[in-house]
C-alpha cells in the first residue's frame, strides 16, 4: 500500500494503518510506569477484552514472557467468560478501544462491586465509562479509528503491554525507530498479483501458526475488512484433522511456520 496511489490514499482505513509507523516510533515506554508496582505487587497479571483489544495484545505478550522466562504468571480470557474466574490475586487490565464495549464494562462493573483493588482499562478515548468504572486508565495516543476498529490501536496496546512488562522485568525498551522502518516496510511491500488473486478467490481463507496473537488477528481482520470467511487454526492444527475435509477453493497461510513442521505442511 502506497498513500501516493489514489487506489488506496482515498481509504480512510489504509491512512489509518499507514499511521502506525509513526505511533511506534513515538511511542513513550515510560506511559507504563504508574502501572508497574501494582503488578509486581500482584500474583499474576490478566488481559482481557474482546476481539482486536485481547487477541493481539494479550496473546503476544504471553508468548513473549514465555520465551523470556515466565517470572510473572500471566492469563487471558473474553470478558463474559472471566466473570466466572476469580481474579481476587491478579491485576486485571480491561482494553477497549471505545471504552464502552458492553462486556468490558460489564466484567469491570463486576469487580468493582467485589471491591477487587486492581481493575485498570486501556483504551482510544478519553471519558469513557471504562475509566469511569477502572482504577486507573491509559488514554492511547493514537487516536480515533475512522475506518475499521483496532488498525492502528491494536499496535500501540502491544507497546503499552510489552512497556509495562520489561518495567515489570526491570528492562529498557528500545529499537522502536527500527521497528518503525520494519513495519512500514511491510505495509508498502510489493506482492506479486498472482498471490493475491488466489487469495481474492478462495471461499475461505485459513490462517495458521503460533499462538502468539498474530495468525489470530489476521483471521479476524480478514473478515472485517475483505468480508471474506476466515479462520485461525492455533499450531499445527491445520495438520491434525481439519486438513480432511479442506478443498482447492480454500486457502491456508502460514505465518512463520514451525521449521519442523514444513516437510509435514
Amino acid at each position: 500500500m502506497k498513500l501516493s496511489e489514489e487506489r488506496y490514499n482515498k481509504y480512510a482505513l489504509v491512512r489509518e494503518m499507514m499511521e502506525t509507523p509513526k505511533i511506534i516510533s513515538s511511542f513513550k515506554p515510560e506511559v507504563a510506569a504508574r502501572f508497574a508496582e501494582t503488578v509486581k505487587k500482584g500474583k499474576g497479571l490478566f488481559l482481557t477484552g474482546e476481539g482486536s483489544s485481547r487477541i493481539f495484545p494479550a496473546k503476544r505478550e504471553i508468548y513473549a514472557s514465555h520465551k523470556k522466562g515466565l517470572t510473572l504468571p500471566i492469563a487471558t480470557e473474553g470478558c463474559t467468560q472471566s466473570e466466572e474466574y476469580n481474579l481476587s490475586d491478579y491485576t486485571v487490565f480491561a482494553a477497549s478501544n471505545s471504552g464502552q464495549t458492553k462486556e468490558v464494562v460489564r466484567l469491570t462493573t463486576a469487580l468493582k462491586k467485589l471491591k477487587h483493588p486492581a481493575v485498570f482499562g486501556l483504551t482510544a478515548n478519553p471519558n469513557t465509562k471504562l475509566e469511569e468504572i477502572a482504577k486507573d486508565t491509559h488514554i492511547l495516543s493514537c487516536g480515533k479509528e475512522d475506518a475499521v476498529a483496532a488498525t492502528k490501536s491494536v499496535v500501540e496496546q502491544g507497546l503499552f503491554y510489552d512497556s509495562l512488562l520489561r518495567i515489570v522485568r526491570g528492562e529498557k525498551m528500545e529499537g522502536m525507530n527500527d521497528l518503525a522502518k520494519k513495519t512500514e516496510e511491510a505495509l508498502t511491500l510489493n506482492i506479486d498479483p498472482s498471490i493475491t488473486a488466489i487469495i481474492s478467490k478462495a471461499s475461505m481463507i485459513y490462517f495458521a501458526g503460533r499462538n502468539n496473537g498474530v495468525a489470530e488477528e489476521l483471521a479476524l481482520k480478514t473478515n472485517e475488512i475483505t468480508r471474506k470467511k476466515s479462520a485461525y487454526l492455533e499450531g499445527t492444527f491445520a495438520v491434525h484433522g481439519i486438513e480432511e475435509v479442506m478443498d482447492k477453493s480454500e486457502v491456508l497461510i502460514w505465518i512463520e511456520p514451525f521449521p519442523a513442521e514444513i516437510e509435514k505442511i
